[in-house]
C-alpha cells in the first residue's frame, strides 16, 4: 500500500515534467497562443476556437479579412490586434510584431496589447 502511493506520486511527477518539457519545445508563437487562450474566459475561448476553426478551413477568408483590414483607414488598436492574429495564423511572426507595435503606439495603456507584444518577443 505504501509503495503504491509512492509509485503513483512518481508517475504524476514524471507526467508533469513531461508536459512542462513538451511545452518548452513548442515554438514561441505556439506558446503565446496557448498562454493567451488560457488567460481568457471560457466563453471567449469558445468563440476564438470557433473563429480559428472557421479561418483554418477557409484560407481565402483569412487573406480577404487581412486585405480589408490593411486597406482600412484609420486603423484602431483592435484592427492592429486582429492583423497581428491573422499574421500569426499565417505563420508570419515578423509582420505580427510590426502590427502589434502599431497597436501599442495607438494605445499605450491596454494590457492585452502589452501581453501580446511581450509574448511575441520571447
Amino acid at each position: 500500500m505504501k509503495y503504491k502511493k509512492l509509485i503513483i506520486g512518481l508517475l504524476l511527477i514524471s507526467l508533469f515534467i513531461n508536459l512542462y518539457l513538451s511545452f518548452l519545445a513548442l515554438n514561441p508563437i505556439s506558446q503565446a497562443k496557448i498562454k493567451s487562450v488560457l488567460s481568457l474566459s471560457s466563453g471567449t475561448r469558445y468563440f476564438y476556437s470557433l473563429e480559428a476553426d472557421r479561418l483554418a478551413h477557409y484560407p481565402e477568408t483569412i487573406k480577404k479579412t487581412l486585405n480589408s483590414l490593411i486597406v482600412k483607414s484609420p486603423k484602431t488598436p483592435d484592427d492592429w490586434i486582429e492583423i497581428t492574429k491573422i499574421y500569426l495564423q499565417l505563420n508570419n511572426p515578423t509582420e505580427a510584431k510590426k502590427a502589434i507595435l502599431q497597436a501599442q503606439k495607438l494605445d499605450l495603456i491596454r494590457s492585452d496589447i502589452e501581453k501580446i507584444y511581450f509574448n511575441l518577443n520571447r
